[in-house]
């Protein structure tokens, strides 16, 4: 327990100092991608984009089939045509655009792989929703959600990628870290390490003395932060709590997924 009330502490501190900013909302792959030579399957979160165009293009951004225009607001799958076919071993990008005009390249290693056959029609096609973001909720300015990707560098190699919500509801990527990245660390550390933190203090991974995941976020409208506490990649014998600036709040609280 003596990490955790150092965390606690620490989190009480930066109640003082809180720097402000959340990052630019990037979309990024919720699960691996399947490169087809002829299509693309790709499963994306799209929370905080009014609108959205996905395209496949080449390693030069050169355009291989057309935008199209895909669902936000949301967790998605979406087929997209490779237009024409492309050779075995093709390099392919997804690209991403808000306007239609202006793209920019998907974050991480699901956003790039080389094509390998033709789809089979029975692979799931568009607007099937991919498994589901874990999502933290707190009050207004305390929110996130953490995504696992299964195949992020490779097979069984997943990853814990970030976002943090602002008070508009918008996400903003923040952070990625692989399972052997994770592994890199001790297993049980002398004190607790902070892995990430946000600028403006409102989102923290640390790894425990305990060897456990934290999971900082906040403080809210009302002064308070938002624990989850986890072992492994992906997240096993998850536990959660809630803090208060005035008074600790033993409150428990649940890491959900949404729907």
């Amino acid at each position: 327990m003596r990490s955790r009330h150092l965390l606690i502490v620490g989190a009480l501190i930066s109640l003082l100092v809180l720097a402000s900013g959340v990052s630019a909302t990037t979309l990024i792959a919720t699960s691996s991608t399947r490169f087809y030579c002829d299509a693309v399957v790709f499963n994306y979160d799209s929370s905080g984009f009014p609108t959205l165009y996905l395209q496949v293009t080449d390693t030069s951004n050169n355009p291989l089939g057309p935008a199209k225009a895909v669902p936000t607001s949301g967790t998605y799958r979406q087929v997209l045509d490779v237009d024409p076919p492309q050779p075995e071993g093709t390099t392919l990008k997804i690209r991403y655009s808000s306007d239609g005009t202006n793209y920019y390249d998907v974050f991480g290693a699901e956003g790039t792989g080389e094509c390998s056959g033709l789809r089979d029609p029975d692979d799931e096609g568009p607007n099937t929703p991919p498994p589901p973001p874990y999502e933290i909720m707190g009050g207004v300015n305390a929110r996130a959600r953490m995504f696992v990707v299964e195949e992020a560098n490779g097979p069984d190699n997943p990853a814990l990628v970030f976002y943090q919500i602002d008070e508009a509801g918008v996400g903003g990527f923040q952070f990625y870290i692989s399972k052997k990245e994770l592994a890199e660390l001790p297993d049980m550390p002398d004190e607790p390490v902070v892995i990430y933190s946000s600028p403006d203090g409102k989102l923290a991974f640390y790894k425990l003395t305990s060897g456990e995941y934290q999971i900082n976020v906040g403080p809210d409208a009302e002064g308070k932060t938002h624990v989850v506490v986890f072992t492994g990649v992906p997240p096993e014998n998850v536990y959660s709590f809630t803090f208060s600036s005035l008074a600790l709040n033993w409150r428990r609280w649940s890491l959900t997924t949404l729907s």
